[in-house]
């Protein structure tokens, strides 16, 4: 399933290698061959594209961006207008919102157009309307999040998902309130009208992309990362709600540098039809050999506990608040696809947390996050509570 395990030993890790070798050794053979002799999915190596980037200044953006000025493509970036990056000089870039476009912000045709924030179907059909006739690829990033009976995955037995998953239209259930549920249905209802615009628009190439639950690297302040690398930075205790103990492996994050390249290889399919790829790590791992990585890096000592919620929250708040961690989930997604068709080469875990932990620590270096600020109190019940 092109994953890669980091303890070996763990019995939940080896669920991919057990299945692997179950297949017969002819079959495995035959994989293995096609995985050599097709190594890219009708990709033309080495083309240069016009390439419309919307919402290019965000975190992938910082990513996405760079990457394709040092591939020599030539980028229009099309956002609101409210962060400008420096390697906006280095592009056309169109301020506009993005349901007010025109034929006349984005004159001309465009190879590809990478869209990082379409969130309902709304989004994507202001686009390929008006740029009918005008493009030739439209790559969306849209999440695991869209797979039905997810909760089920993350909370009991651990299954590889592959991108037939979403293989049938998801309807909203109408249980499903909140921000993160409204942002998983206009998910859903995304990829269902891009299903659909396919089939009208046959001569169209379009690639879903789906990143992980979590997406890792720098340029941004979500605390996802940060909470525990400035934790582990300063080299006191971890604490850790004891009974979350066991939903914490094996995990998978994406990174934000290789959801970039994924956009890019998916851009460069000279294929009409729809398909879609993950962006998440093959590492699979648990969180205390996330966070050994982490100390490692940093070459300090790690100290992990764990006590209940309740303990947690009545000793550091007083029963006035609640003990919170970005922790990630429990998740295992197949890479074969995007491996094997894109030709992807992920980056190592080590590196791209030591990429993104240099960010951090620099960009931390004179703010204290709200998520921080009660670090002392977490020390104090550390050594004088306990």
């Amino acid at each position: 399933m092109s994953l890669v395990y980091l303890t070996k030993s763990n019995q939940i890790h080896g669920l991919a290698r057990a299945q692997y070798e179950a297949l017969p050794e002819m079959h495995r053979a035959a994989k293995n061959l096609y995985y050599v002799i097709y190594p890219k999915f009708f990709q033309l190596e080495g083309m240069r594209m016009r390439v419309l980037v919307i919402g290019g200044t965000g975190m992938i953006g910082h990513q996405l961006v760079p990457q394709l000025l040092q591939q020599g493509h030539t980028v229009t970036v099309l956002s609101r207008g409210n962060r400008r990056p420096c390697y906006l000089r280095d592009v056309h870039h169109v301020v506009c919102d993005r349901h007010r476009l025109t034929t006349k912000d984005v004159p001309g045709t465009f190879d590809a157009v990478i869209d990082n924030v379409a969130y309902t179907p709304e989004d994507a059909q202001t686009v390929l309307q008006v740029l009918e006739g005008q493009i030739g690829q439209y790559v969306a990033i849209s999440t695991a999040f869209v797979y039905p009976g997810l909760p089920a995955v993350t909370m009991g037995t651990l299954e590889i998902m592959s991108e037939e998953w979403f293989s049938q239209h998801a309807t909203p259930t109408p249980h499903e309130v909140g921000l993160h549920a409204q942002y998983v249905q206009g998910k859903r209802a995304l990829e269902t009208y891009l299903v659909d615009f396919a089939q009208i628009r046959q001569d169209l190439g379009i690639s879903i992309i789906r990143p992980g639950l979590q997406i890792m690297g720098p340029h941004t302040d979500d605390g996802r990362f940060a909470w525990f690398w400035l934790r582990v930075q300063d080299k006191g205790p971890i604490w850790i709600a004891a009974e979350h103990r066991w939903l914490l492996g094996p995990c998978q994050v994406s990174y934000s540098g290789d959801v970039a390249k994924v956009l890019i290889g998916a851009a460069c399919v000279n294929q009409p039809g729809i398909r879609a790829y993950h962006a998440i790590q093959p590492e699979l791992w648990s969180i205390e050999e996330y966070l050994l990585m982490m100390a490692s890096i940093l070459e300090v000592r790690l100290d992990i506990r764990y006590a209940p919620s309740s303990v947690l929250n009545k000793s550091l708040f007083a029963d006035q608040g609640t003990y919170r961690q970005p922790l990630p989930y429990r998740l295992a997604l197949s890479t074969e696809r995007t491996s094997r068709e894109l030709g992807m080469t992920w980056t190592p875990m080590i590196t791209w947390m030591k990429t993104t932990g240099q960010w951090v620590s620099e960009y931390y270096r004179t703010e204290i996050p709200a998520w921080y600020a009660h670090r002392n109190q977490e020390l104090r019940f550390s050594y004088h509570d306990n």
